[in-house]
């Protein structure tokens, strides 16, 4: 991995700030991120310059929107058109609405997340797994349609959500694996300046204001990023989204747990038009006095002025209650539902943009209707002006609901329902046609809903022979699939605790104490046996188990080698780009205090160099009695049951591939950073909390280099 390979942005100072020991509020208010290396920052490829070749022709931007989706439309003439990233087939193709052909396509580096048209009509797709954005511009010649890529920009690792200005002076992308949001000039592209943030960040949106909003994955917590601020003023904030169960009995016993959250990928901007400022009453005098006698008439009041339109930010998410030590649970991952809420919740979080504050305290239970079917995986979401309604499309039912976005949770005020293709993964509204796009990964397909009518039409887009085995489509089908009373009592899907095969940052409650939600991509082959303390010595033993403690009944063994062939085909998050001569020295720290007596070296045939392969588990250990990492054999265990495993403490040893991203650490969660574990005196990890600064923060380079 060389360390000029994105040299041009700051990745290395990007994920450096965002891992740098902070936490709680700090975390969430990382400073700016300065650029580097900086003669070349759009990287060679087939053109060295972003700006368009032939600006005035081709399609354009349609409607108001300046997010990216994984569809967007553009209009050329009188045609509504669709860009869709169709990230199985690595193509970016466009698609005549009206006509469902596909004009033309443009085959991408990488696995396309979000496409964003830009207003001369140059289109914009992040490639979260290449590590940069592509730049195409449209090319109509002799009637005939092209995508000319223009240039390629790197940032930091795993960009994913797109965004313009609205005066389209700079466009921004959030990164997921170096968790930063990078500001490109509108004009050339360029980068221009960096800001760390929390970890996952996900969906993006720029106000009028230079705000950024940026939603994250992995918590209950919404990001501005302030793009004008001078140097001297932070320039990021945070906005709460925890929330409370609500209900009479909730608040009784509940009063003070605030639940976090998961599963923020999107959020929208939405205008809703306010009542008239009069509230009736005659303003032609004053009140009456005392003893009823008319009062005098008083001189008219000048009256507020106020707004036509009333402006929210929303945030389609989960609420999550992972339990805590103070409420003992007989239940695996999580508590019961706390008086009709259960552990994972959907809602749609309403944000005050100019206060920076949620205007929502607290989600409500459902009714027996709409507990089923729930919206558990909320993807994407878009608005339309025109109606004031909300459309989120949902992974695990394969739905789009259309909500009232003028209710205090639009997720509970569900209007229609329409059913798409598997794994819808975008939303566009084209206002004036009445037509939503809906772009679906599975089979190649995008839904045409017509929102007056509610007819549904698929369209195919052109595709290469599928490249994916039937039993990979089965298994990604199963881990996203929620209410699926096989898998889990309460209608969580694999993908609610390990979205897009990470881990979604809890610490869970369970009878055998907390045990925090650990990463699967690129960590489970080679790594038996499986389960922090259960022993299990393959994945379809664990799976079955794991289902069982969860209340689901059971699946048949095709569908869970099926479940257990896909989470084996999970890739790894890209590496970051880290100073390779620190990362040298801690990989010599890391082997010389005995690190690797637990956590051995990936096995030859994972494809990883060998200076930086990744360390995989050795075997059990008592974490809490064994400071000199003696092994303790895991024992069969019954499902559900204790065993002298777990009465001594001995848990499995994870790998420590993608440890930067898997915060927080240790079984039970107990530290939020790395440098609070490897800086920990009472830390059973052998002497390394004795260690110089230096020595420890080498070790910690060389950690979040894997």
């Amino acid at each position: 991995m060389g360390q000029g390979l994105l040299s041009a942005v700051a990745i290395a100072a990007a994920a450096t700030a965002a891992c740098s020991g902070a936490t709680g509020d700090e975390a969430a208010s990382p400073q700016r991120v300065p650029l580097v290396g900086g003669e070349q920052p759009v990287a060679k490829g087939p053109g060295d310059r972003c700006e368009r070749n032939l600006p005035g022709k081709g399609p354009t931007r349609e409607g108001a929107s300046r997010q990216g989706s994984s569809v967007a439309l553009a209009r050329e003439g009188k045609s509504l058109l669709a860009y869709v990233a169709d990230r199985d087939a690595h193509r970016l193709s466009l698609v005549d609405v009206k006509t469902s052909k596909t004009i033309t396509q443009a085959t991408t580096l990488g696995s396309p997340e979000q496409v964003l048209v830009l207003g001369d009509g140059r289109v914009v797709v992040s490639l979260p797994d290449a590590g940069f954005v592509d730049v195409y511009e449209p090319v109509v010649e002799a009637e005939a349609h092209r995508l000319d890529h223009l240039c390629r920009v790197p940032v930091p690792a795993g960009p994913f959500g797109l965004a313009a200005a609205t005066d389209e002076g700079s466009v921004v992308v959030t990164s997921a694996f170096d968790p930063a949001l990078t500001v490109l000039d509108g004009s050339s592209l360029r980068p221009t300046k960096a800001f760390a943030l929390a970890r996952s960040p996900r969906g993006v949106l720029v106000d009028e204001t230079g705000r950024a909003f940026v939603t994250h994955l992995n918590a209950a917590r919404l990001s501005v990023v302030d793009l004008t601020a001078p140097a001297d003023r932070p320039a990021t904030r945070k906005v709460d989204l925890r929330v409370r169960a609500g209900s009479q009995i909730a608040e009784q016993k509940n009063l003070a747990v605030l639940r976090e959250g998961s599963q923020a990928y999107a959020l929208a901007s939405v205008e809703l038009a306010r009542p008239s400022a009069s509230n009736g009453a005659s303003t032609e005098g004053g009140p009456a006095l005392q003893g009823g006698a008319p009062s005098p008439k008083a001189p008219p009041q000048p009256q507020p002025k106020v707004p036509p339109r009333s402006k929210r930010i929303v945030v389609p998410m989960v609420s999550v209650d992972p339990g805590d030590d103070s409420r003992p649970t007989q239940f695996y991952y999580g508590p019961p539902p706390v008086a009709g809420v259960p552990k994972q919740a959907p809602i749609t979080v309403i944000v005050d943009p100019a206060a920076e504050k949620s205007l929502v305290s607290h989600v409500l239970a459902p009714t027996a209707k709409l507990r089923r079917e729930e919206c558990l995986l909320p993807r994407a979401v878009a608005f339309r002006a025109s109606t004031e309604r909300l459309y989120v499309a949902c992974l695990g039912i394969d739905a789009v609901f259309e909500l009232d976005a003028r209710a205090a949770d639009p997720m509970r005020a569900v209007m229609r329902r329409f059913d798409v293709p598997q794994f819808p993964t975008g939303i566009a509204i084209a206002d004036t046609e009445g037509i939503a796009l809906v772009a679906a990964q599975e089979l190649g397909q995008i839904a045409r809903i017509d929102l007056d009518s509610g007819a549904v039409a698929f369209v195919n887009l052109e595709r290469p022979s599928d490249s994916f085995s039937t039993e990979f489509l089965l298994g990604r089908q199963l881990f996203h699939r929620t209410d699926d009373p096989r898998m889990t009592a309460d209608g969580i899907a694999c993908a609610s605790c390990h979205p897009e095969g990470g881990d979604d940052g809890h610490t869970w409650a369970t009878p055998e104490g907390p045990r925090q939600t650990l990463m699967l991509a690129g960590r489970v082959t080679g790594s038996e046996p499986y389960g922090w303390s259960r022993g299990k010595p393959n994945l379809h033993e664990y799976i079955t188990d794991t289902m069982s403690r969860l209340g689901g009944g059971s699946l048949d063994r095709n569908d869970v080698e099926a479940l257990a062939f896909y989470v084996k085909s999970l890739k790894a998050p890209p590496r970051a780009n880290i100073e390779v001569s620190l990362a040298e020295k801690g990989r010599a720290a890391f082997e010389a205090r005995g690190c690797k007596s637990c956590h051995i070296d990936a096995p030859q045939d994972s494809g990883l160099t060998e200076s930086f392969a990744s360390v995989m588990r050795a075997s059990a250990h008592d974490t809490e009695a064994q400071p000199d990492f003696a092994p303790i054999l895991p024992k069969p265990k019954d499902v559900g049951s204790k065993t002298e495993n777990d009465d001594v403490g001995a848990f499995d040893t994870p790998s420590l591939f993608g440890v930067r991203l898997t915060a927080p650490y240790y079984h039970d969660g107990r530290y939020d950073t790395l440098d609070a574990l490897l800086a920990d005196p009472k830390s059973s990890m052998g002497e390394v909390s004795r260690l110089s600064v230096e020595e420890r923060a080498a070790i910690k380079s060389y950690l979040e280099s894997l």
